[in-house]
């Protein structure tokens, strides 16, 4: 977390998480400016939720292979303590074509 005034961590705002309600209004946004944005999502969340009846839409299973080693998506993780993103990544899948 950046430093605050002071240079103190507790004097920084708290992180903050787009919603699905964002992502619709940047969608929203590139279409009546003409601007289309470029979107760095790191997808960090899109297979972990709080509950199993909380999972996004997420592909999290299936593997890859790079330069001879194959990696495999771990599946959907369930985590009590985890935020419930499944709303923000669904709707970030479900825009995807509307950003660079």
């Amino acid at each position: 977390m950046p430093a605050g005034r002071g240079g103190n961590t507790a004097d920084a705002p708290p992180d903050t998480q787009m919603s699905a309600a964002d992502v619709d209004y940047v969608a929203n946004w590139q279409k009546q400016t003409g601007i289309k944005l470029e979107f760095a999502f790191n997808a960090v969340g899109a297979c972990t939720a709080p509950t199993a009846n909380e999972t996004s839409n997420a592909n999290c299973s299936g593997s890859t292979a790079v330069n001879g080693t194959t990696y495999t998506d771990p599946g959907q993780a369930v985590d009590p303590g985890y935020p419930n993103d499944a709303a923000f990544v669904n709707e970030l899948l479900k825009q995807q074509g509307q950003f660079d």
